[in-house]
């Protein structure tokens, strides 16, 4: 009798544990319908926080909005051997710049050990026969994250990110919104895959970071870029063709871009509880192209904009006035979630959107970095469209 009682509830527990929440949110419903023969990975996700209010709210919001994030790829795997010489530089660096002060990791002593352990490293990557990443492409049309992404992924990221909320002090002056925009988004750039959640970019950052209490939000957004430019050094350009989903960040000669750069220093400082976004301009007035950078959340003060690898957030003192700048134009903020007020959804239903306005993810905070005006302009041509636009050009060929 006891055998079949226990057997009893045991059958009861696991029955309550695959049965998903009575109500799910129309928008996480829709979501669900789209991730074909991925949707069993999200509803794991969802059961796993099935009794967790708050981390079911969050995994209810990464679903929502994962439909929005094409990728290239659906996995990368790469050569194991690579991912061991790898790992011995990690330690070799982290065994000499432990417990240092940003001083003394950039003193002279230090670049010399540095320069010892590229002696090490570079030959044995220039004599190994790695393997390329093996790729899992998508011959048809580019999935969305619902397509791809699976339920340990999201559960390590959340789980990292609500460890973030109670160990952090800069995060734990987030508000709710503030909160899941920095903390939950895996990623910002659309393409792109990583390997890693937050869960393990915090494994690999925070051991260069340094604790909340040691140092300033600044100072630990230089250590990032000290972790990142010294591997450089000691790694030497990327072996490979293909991207690795993470391990490239610390090479030479890979295809990098701004956009890269931004990216993944907004998952690593996210990963570790130094929130910051990820920004750019659409166009310059007197350079070429547009430009992407990061930026800590306006609820934390007024914090200017930075490149990360070459320069650190600082305290922006006032709006500036275009005009005595380059004259960047539109400033973008990146999110995770879906933007309402956007082009994206704003427009007409056969009207065209010009590409860098495309993307339903997009917020325009230019009125927070730089002084604007409004304007009204006559416009009398007859039109479907429901939006006009001012144009930029430059001399790009």
């Amino acid at each position: 009798l006891l055998f079949i009682l226990l057997l009893s509830t045991f059958c009861l527990q696991a029955s309550s544990q695959k049965s998903l929440p009575p109500k799910l949110p129309k928008a996480v419903q829709e979501s669900l319908a789209m991730a074909g023969d991925n949707k069993a990975e999200l509803e794991k996700v969802i059961r796993h926080y099935a009794k967790e209010p708050e981390k079911l709210k969050a995994a209810y919001w990464l679903v929502e909005n994962m439909r929005w994030h094409k990728r290239d790829y659906i996995d990368i795997v790469p050569d194991p051997e690579f991912l061991k010489v790898f790992n011995l530089a990690d330690s070799l660096y982290y065994n000499l710049v432990k417990g240092k002060t940003i001083k003394d990791i950039k003193a002279k002593a230090t670049k010399e050990s540095i320069n010892s352990i590229k002696k090490v490293i570079r030959p044995i990557i220039a004599k190994s026969s790695f393997n390329e990443p093996q790729i899992l492409y998508v011959e048809e049309e580019k999935p969305t994250d619902l397509n791809a992404v699976k339920a340990q992924f999201l559960i390590d990221h959340i789980d990292n990110a609500f460890a973030m909320r109670q160990t952090s002090p800069h995060v734990k002056k987030l508000n709710a919104t503030d909160f899941f925009n920095y903390l939950l988004s895996y990623r910002t750039i659309d393409g792109q895959y990583f390997r890693y959640s937050g869960k393990d970019f915090n494994r690999f950052f925070a051991k260069y970071l340094g604790e909340f209490a040691t140092n300033s939000f600044k100072e630990h957004a230089i250590r990032y870029n000290l972790t990142v430019g010294d591997l450089r050094n000691i790694l030497g350009n990327y072996p490979f063709i293909e991207r690795a989903g993470f391990e490239e960040l610390f090479f030479n000669k890979r295809s990098f871009d701004c956009f890269d750069i931004s990216n993944y220093a907004a998952i690593a400082l996210n990963a570790c509880g130094f929130p910051v976004d990820v920004e750019f301009n659409t166009v310059y007035q007197m350079l070429q192209g547009k430009h992407s950078m990061c930026r800590p959340p306006a609820s934390l003060g007024k914090w200017d904009r930075f490149s990360p690898e070459s320069g650190s957030p600082g305290i922006m003192p006032k709006l500036r006035n275009i005009f005595k700048m380059t004259g960047e134009m539109n400033v973008l903020k990146i999110h995770f979630a879906a933007q309402k007020n956007t082009p994206y959804f704003l427009k007409a239903p056969n009207e065209t959107i010009p590409y860098n306005l495309s993307d339903p993810c997009i917020e325009d905070v230019t009125s927070q970095v730089l002084k604007t005006v409004e304007l009204q302009l006559p416009f009398n041509e007859a039109t479907q469209n429901n939006l006009c636009y001012l144009a930029t050009f430059n001399s790009a060929t």
